[in-house]
């Protein structure tokens, strides 16, 4: 199971700032509160922060409806969202 949340569950990814596994839904709010990194990225992106909120992090995609279930249907849905490494075995030519 440890290995299933470090590695291969779609639906978390390592933080690209600080490496820590999150929920791809929670992924902005993680930089912007708990990564240790969080000056640098609130820096960045603060002007922007409106338009983000409702963005997935990984394609920048718009998550609508900005629900759990709206989270689950892009990510996990067919392929999966395009920018997600642990889905990219989805998108491969077999």
């Amino acid at each position: 199971m440890d290995r299933h949340y470090w590695k291969e569950c779609p639906v978390l990814t390592s933080c690209q700032l600080c490496g820590q596994v999150v929920e791809i839904m929670c992924l902005h709010e993680h930089m912007a509160t708990e990564c240790e990194k969080k000056d640098a990225y609130r820096r960045q992106n603060k002007a922007n922060w409106a338009n983000i909120a409702n963005q997935c992090g990984l394609c920048h995609s718009v998550v609508a409806p900005l629900t759990e279930a709206g989270w689950k249907h892009h990510i996990l849905r067919g392929k999966g969202c395009p920018k997600n490494a642990r889905t990219d075995y989805l998108r491969s030519p077999r």
